[in-house]
């Protein structure tokens, strides 16, 4: 099933069993985007769906083994057991990962230097991050100011 049938047409509610991306073999990584990850040290990682979001952009090319030489800072869209917004807890589930801020974790562990947290999610567990940084913070961007006061945050990270 597409995507845009099952969120928008079935609002989310058909259980998800896997998730794949037709053609994403034949998916390129772009010219700008191979010559910035060649330029830069550092990448963030925002509080996307990582499966939806993020997943695809992995399976492109060489990206996700790229990503390994690189500074990479991510960013939970988890609080407690529940996104933010959006499917990621089905998409998750379908993927064999626990939905929580660990799960994400699990999902990004040989790619990332950084994990932020929000300061609201108790259940984060440390012991699972390996050499993993953890950073806790207000994460919830549901206003302008909240959105600059996160990616103040994170640039101070870098």
């Amino acid at each position: 099933m597409h995507f845009q049938k099952f969120w928008v047409y079935r609002k989310g509610e058909p259980i998800v069993k896997d998730i794949y991306f037709r053609n994403i073999d034949k998916a390129t990584i772009p010219r700008e985007a191979d010559l910035l990850l060649k330029d830069d040290n550092t990448v963030v990682i925002g509080p996307s769906n990582p499966i939806s979001s993020i997943l695809p952009i992995l399976l492109v090319g060489d990206i996700r083994a790229r990503l390994k030489d690189k500074y990479v800072i991510a960013i939970s869209p988890i609080i407690g057991k529940k996104p933010i917004s959006g499917p990621a807890a089905s998409f998750m589930r379908a993927k064999g990962l626990d939905v929580s801020s660990n799960g994400v974790a699990e999902f990004y562990k040989d790619i990332i230097d950084v994990f932020v947290v929000d300061n609201r999610d108790k259940i984060i567990d440390k012991k699972r991050l390996d050499d993993i940084e953890l950073y806790v913070t207000d994460t919830l961007m549901n206003n302008d100011e909240r959105s600059r006061e996160l990616a103040r945050f994170v640039k101070n990270l870098v």
